[in-house]
């Protein structure tokens, strides 16, 4: 017998692959922490244009809004931002908790209809608002906290993957892009003597 979660609508949105991510920086940081890459609102005190995507809600209903995100600085929350749904901002604002854990908030609900949604992140602050995934949900479904539980909804939701694929043979494969990066890329272009 299927229980209420499996009956569940669910449009799961990872940030980092919004078709326009505005000038939200995708940052990879904590993706032991995150199990993604998630959007990183850099605007050093002016807040940042707008990431947004289109969401293909499958049937008119109500959807529960869950935002994974993170208070990097609860004792002053610098990094806060609003989702839109089809031009309606939650009633939540985000990037404001009581600890500075990734976790899922709880954005209220939304009667949405069939068919294309314009999702928004609207950063308010500029100062480094992060967020990692957004969840449209029908009642009975809740994301989990647990990276592994996560996993699993990310892949059963996005199509997610954790396999790492062979890109092809390298010579050289250079990770980074600091100054010790950059200096190997160089070096490893130049022809052989």
């Amino acid at each position: 017998m299927a229980g209420a979660a499996d009956d569940a609508r669910v449009v799961w949105l990872e940030s980092e692959q919004f078709d326009d991510t505005g000038r939200w920086s995708n940052d990879p940081q904590h993706v032991d922490l995150t199990g993604s890459p998630y959007l990183l609102a850099t605007g050093v005190g002016k807040p940042v244009a707008d990431a947004t995507t289109t969401a293909a809600v499958p049937a008119a209903g109500t959807y529960r809004l869950w935002v994974r995100c993170r208070d990097w600085l609860p004792s002053h929350s610098p990094g806060q931002f609003q989702v839109l749904l089809g031009g309606k901002a939650s009633e939540v604002t985000f990037g404001r908790a009581e600890t500075d854990a990734w976790q899922w908030v709880d954005g209220g609900t939304f009667d949405l209809a069939a068919g294309d949604l314009e999702v928004r992140l609207h950063d308010l602050t500029g100062w480094w608002g992060r967020c990692d995934a957004v969840v449209l949900a029908s009642d009975g479904f809740k994301p989990e906290n647990d990276l592994a539980r996560l996993a699993a909804q990310r892949l059963a939701h996005r199509g997610v993957s954790p396999a790492v694929e062979a890109m092809g043979p390298y010579d050289v494969a250079v990770v980074g892009g600091g100054p010790a990066g950059i200096g190997a890329a160089l070096s490893a272009a130049r022809p052989s003597p």
